[in-house]
């Protein structure tokens, strides 16, 4: 009998990704974020590096939760919005902004929408006003735990002023810091704490102001006393002021605002003389979050079109 033929071996296939279309390259690329583009996929090859460059893909920059060095993640914000290219929108980042990156952005993008930023503790207030002042288009703004980012003070009546004046479109704006922080190093000047300007956000439907430490009872009733007339939701928490507030009165005034916290903080301000007594005693400085807080996260974007 004679053998059977033997089987011929099967024919394998192999695939060249870097001849994927550019199309179906970017939906891909569109599902990751900022540092897994620069840091991963354009680097795979020339025609994956020339699809990560469309504008498009960055319309929303959120380099927040990465743990990296300042200095790399400064340069990948900032290839970020260059590869923008005019069409960012959205940016979220944490403690590696500086003033001169926020001034990229600002200078770079006239659509800017949605800013928020985490722990920036080199951004100060002016810096952030410079940058505002480019962005006419923000409907939200998110500064949580930016310490040197301050309401009051100066001749134009503050960051927050600046904000109201140049972005009429502005829906959300939520601030938050630690109670405990006491902005007196600006040589005592109340004005300097208040958060001054936000009455005057006239399209505004959400505002949350947690540790804010002149948010009382004034500036609370010039916001839901005609201000802002489109105010849907307040949200106050852990504000030394609140101590003071009437807040069965004020509450009577929200009508239809729908209204949350409303608890002072929790103990009085720590000032920098008790803080520098505590470290030369030895005690270790715990600075917690507010209760109830989300601290060290930025929560997934909503939709803008929302109140």
């Amino acid at each position: 009998m004679d053998a059977l033929p033997a089987p011929s071996p099967e024919k394998t296939t192999t695939r060249d990704w870097s001849e994927l279309p550019v199309d179906a390259l970017s939906v891909v690329f569109a599902k990751l974020g900022a540092v897994e583009v620069l840091m991963g996929a354009g680097l795979v090859c020339r025609p994956w590096l020339d699809a990560t460059k469309l504008p498009h893909l960055w319309r929303c920059v959120d380099i927040a939760a990465m743990k990296k060095k300042r200095a790399v993640l400064c340069v990948m914000a900032d290839e970020a919005v260059k590869r923008a290219d005019g069409q960012l929108e959205a940016f979220m980042a944490g403690a590696f902004v500086t003033n001169k990156l926020l001034k990229h952005v600002g200078d770079s993008s006239p659509t800017l929408k949605r800013l928020w930023l985490e722990s920036c503790s080199l951004v100060t207030s002016n810096g952030l006003a410079q940058m505002i002042a480019m962005a006419p288009l923000l409907e939200e703004l998110v500064l949580s735990y930016c310490r040197k980012v301050r309401g009051g003070g100066g001749g134009g009546g503050g960051v927050y002023a600046a904000v109201a004046e140049a972005c009429p479109r502005l829906r959300r704006l939520e601030i938050r810091r630690y109670p405990a922080w006491r902005d007196d190093d600006g040589g005592g000047d109340h004005h300097r704490r208040r958060p001054l300007g936000i009455a005057a956000m006239r399209e505004l439907r959400h505002l949350t102001l947690v540790g804010v430490a002149g948010a009382g009872d004034d500036e609370l009733a010039a916001i839901v006393d005609g201000g802002c007339p489109h105010l849907e939701v307040l949200h106050v928490s852990e504000c030394p002021g609140l101590a003071a507030v009437d807040v069965a009165a004020l509450r009577a005034k929200c009508g239809g605002v729908k209204c949350g916290g409303f608890t002072p903080a929790s103990r009085p301000p720590m000032t920098t003389s008790r803080r520098l007594r505590r470290r030369k005693s030895g005690d270790r400085l715990a600075t917690a979050g507010p209760t109830g807080s989300t601290t060290g996260q930025i929560g997934p974007p909503e939709n803008l079109n929302e109140g």
